[in-house]
């Protein structure tokens, strides 16, 4: 499973005399006939050359892409269609087929670039050939007929950073490194470290991978604790753009009518780390949501049953809340974390804890104002068990709060239950008299 990197950036011997040329005519076609790989010269590329004897550039820039996306096509092929679907999000791709009706040429570029099998520099040119092609060219009403400058380099660039070029060798295997995790002997150590030892380019298209295999109802017990290991590690190695691709991956997922796929998404999300890369809204939507299902657990029969698995996935969100969210967030681990009149869910405090102590000033902020507006909790905090809960949490963040009349405040209520009690019988009333 040796990864050979695709990207080269050195030309072809063949490759030379038209590079050095300062036009292509087509009393000049020779040069760009012995510039491409050899089996690239057909009738079909040949008809450039007619087009530029006839005058129609237009028609020769049409003929030459087409030929370059077959090309493309070919390449995505030689390396291995299975992880370019993977790099664009595209599981369903399994023939060339699939890519000539399904998959378009900006797609195909940047799924090549994502893999290596183009570089930087090509991809720009390439992608300056693309909008060419579709603005200048006979594929549609043209802006315009190209010059013969502007269609000589287009002829050149597409040949220089593609058709020249032999195709890659077969890459880095991601059914292999699959089917290799869904193994009960699979060392994952191991396994992480060969990652480690990879190209980059390969790090994406796998990350989508593990994120189509995760969504799979059918998915193994052995694959799936694999992925528990290896995704977070394979995160981290990732670049920014893939990651904000697969947190999009899941708001798309939102849209489908399988409320479970939405579930199964969001979970390699948190499971990664990665919420902070989804949109803003749909983030509060989410933790809204936790937070709401904790403060039902809370308020509901056996809540010292049900309260810890709330928590929990509460906590495991993360503590970037947005600031939507952060009232019913604080509110819920703050009324799990004292308790009520009976008691509190000690299996559910280490998680509350857990997220008092990543608190950001958004939500220390929020909690500031929950205490001096929300009667429900501040009623709560007037009775003898939840105030002691509470002084114990006070001591526990009041170096967290962000102003000096809320750590004063906390200050004040860690020193004992009576505090707490004083403390919200005259937030209560306060709040009366503001009615």
């Amino acid at each position: 499973m040796d990864f050979i990197p695709a990207v080269t950036n050195a030309i072809p011997v063949r490759a030379e005399a038209l590079v050095a040329s300062t036009s292509i005519t087509d009393q000049q076609w020779s040069l760009v006939q012995s510039a491409v790989r050899p089996e690239l010269v057909t009738p079909y590329f040949n008809r450039t050359q007619l087009a530029l004897a006839a005058g129609l550039p237009d028609a020769a820039i049409n003929y030459v892409w087409n030929v370059l996306e077959e090309d493309l096509r070919q390449r995505v092929m030689s390396y291995g269609i299975d992880y370019f679907a993977s790099a664009i999000g595209r599981p369903n791709l399994r023939s060339i087929d699939d890519l000539r009706e399904d998959v378009k040429s900006i797609d195909l570029l940047d799924g090549c670039f994502a893999l290596g099998i183009i570089g930087d520099e090509a991809l720009f040119h390439l992608q300056h050939c693309r909008e060419l092609r579709n603005k200048f060219s006979a594929a549609h009403y043209p802006l315009s007929i190209p010059d013969p400058l502007e269609t000589a380099n287009f002829i050149k660039n597409c040949v220089k950073y593609a058709l020249c070029h032999d195709l890659p060798s077969a890459g880095f295997s991601i059914k292999e490194y699959i089917d290799h995790l869904d193994n009960a002997d699979a060392d994952l150590a191991e396994s992480e470290e060969f990652l480690r030892s990879q190209s980059s380019r390969i790090h994406g298209p796998l990350l989508n991978r593990l994120f189509d295999e995760w969504m799979k109802p059918e998915i193994s017990n052995e694959l799936r604790k694999a992925i528990r290991v290896i995704a977070p590690k394979l995160w981290g190695l990732t670049s920014e753009s893939v990651r904000t691709s697969v947190a999009m991956r899941y708001a798309s997922i939102r849209e489908r009518p399988k409320p479970n796929d939405a579930d199964s998404a969001r979970e390699f999300l948190v499971l990664v780390k990665g919420l902070t890369y989804v949109p803003e809204g749909l983030q509060a939507a989410i933790f809204k949501r936790f937070a709401q299902n904790l403060l039902d657990a809370y308020e509901g029969p056996g809540n010292y049953y049900t309260e810890p698995a709330q928590a929990r996935a509460l906590a495991e969100l993360g503590n970037a809340v947005p600031t939507q969210a952060a009232p019913l967030y604080m509110k819920s681990i703050t009324l799990s974390f004292v308790g009520n009149f009976y008691g509190h869910a000690w299996n559910a405090e280490p998680h509350t804890r857990q997220c008092f102590l990543g608190a950001t000033n958004i939500s220390m902020s929020a909690l500031q104002n929950i205490l001096a507006t929300d009667a429900t909790v501040a009623s709560i905090l007037t009775s003898s068990k939840p105030a002691k809960r509470f002084a114990i949490l006070a001591d526990l963040i009041k170096n967290k709060a962000i102003d000096p009349s809320s750590k004063e405040f906390l200050e004040y209520c860690s020193k004992g239950e009576q505090n707490v009690r004083q403390g919200m019988s005259n937030a209560l009333t306060n709040m009366a008299k503001s009615r």
